[in-house]
């Protein structure tokens, strides 16, 4: 079923180019930038430290077909691509909160952030990550771990030179653990505006298990948004007006949708865990700035 769309109004600054990127303009930009072109633009340069902004909308897979013609005639492929999967490459993200969901509830202490562990198809490397979101801009902080360490996140060491400690000890203080595993491919296009990178991604094949530390895909699964896939557009400052222009002339209206949010829901996870916050809010918040 099509997800219903209406025209979109948006509130950040627009770019006024609508020229399309080309492979030399991104070689040229990675070379004098220091620019990881294929990076989210949440990670990508110095300009992460300001925050990017992302947009997201459910759309139906005919609509998608749409966005993947357009995506073809104006962007470059991702080269992170397993041809196996129809030029889309595998992501398994394992999602924190605490034993009453308060990440899900969106509890005030912890609406601002999210703790996850990350990994690619079957990457033996492991990325910790926190993902910060106020008013619209997206934060990330990660740190690459060999998968041989997960281990590590349950032992009790903060202060160690390990360079899990601050993700080990933050989710400790926060009173967060495993929740669930979200699998996925991810099709990725790339583009350059003038203030950075620009990222446009549709996920499909979403499925979802109750887990622990490891990327285990054991006991019940649950697929969800089936006849859907999810779009981002990730950017820095302001949204190319090449992109305003595609999004307003297929009529699709960003919305807030939450893979984990809707992981939790099929799992059944939201109607066995309301209760009391874990910690006080004073203590979350403290721990809860970027």
């Amino acid at each position: 079923m099509e997800h219903s769309t209406l025209p979109i109004t948006l509130t950040i600054p627009l770019e006024t180019s609508e020229s399309p990127p080309s492979v030399e303009r991104a070689s040229v930009i990675s070379e004098k930038e220091g620019v990881n072109w294929y990076l989210s633009p949440s990670l990508s340069t110095a300009k992460a430290q300001a925050g990017a902004y992302e947009i997201k909308q459910r759309i139906g897979y005919s609509q998608a077909e749409r966005v993947l013609s357009w995506a073809r005639q104006h962007l470059i492929l991702d080269p992170h691509i397993d041809p196996a999967l129809r030029n889309a490459y595998r992501v398994l993200t394992i999602y924190f909160d605490t034993e009453q969901i308060d990440v899900y509830r969106q509890t005030p202490a912890y609406a601002y952030c999210k703790f996850r562990l990350r990994r690619y198809g079957g990457d033996d490397k492991v990325y910790l990550e926190r993902k910060d979101k106020r008013e619209g801009q997206v934060r990330k902080q990660r740190t690459r771990i060999a998968a041989s360490e997960l281990d590590r996140l349950c032992e009790f060491a903060h202060g160690s030179e390990w360079a899990g400690d601050w993700f080990r000890q933050q989710v400790q203080e926060l009173h967060l653990a495993p929740s669930c595993l979200i699998r996925y491919d991810r099709v990725a296009y790339v583009s350059s505006g003038e203030n950075g990178p620009v990222r446009l991604t549709l996920d499909r094949n979403l499925y979802c298990w109750q887990t622990g530390y490891y990327f285990e895909e054991a006991g019940p699964r649950r697929q969800f948004l089936e006849d859907e896939m999810i779009l981002e557009i990730k950017f820095h400052t302001a949204l190319p007006a090449l992109f305003q222009a595609m999004l307003t002339s297929m009529e699709i209206r960003p919305d807030d949708v939450s893979k984990y949010r809707c992981g939790v829901e099929a799992l059944g996870m939201a109607q066995t865990a309301w209760g009391l916050s874990s910690i006080s809010a004073k203590t979350a918040n403290s721990l809860s700035r970027p």
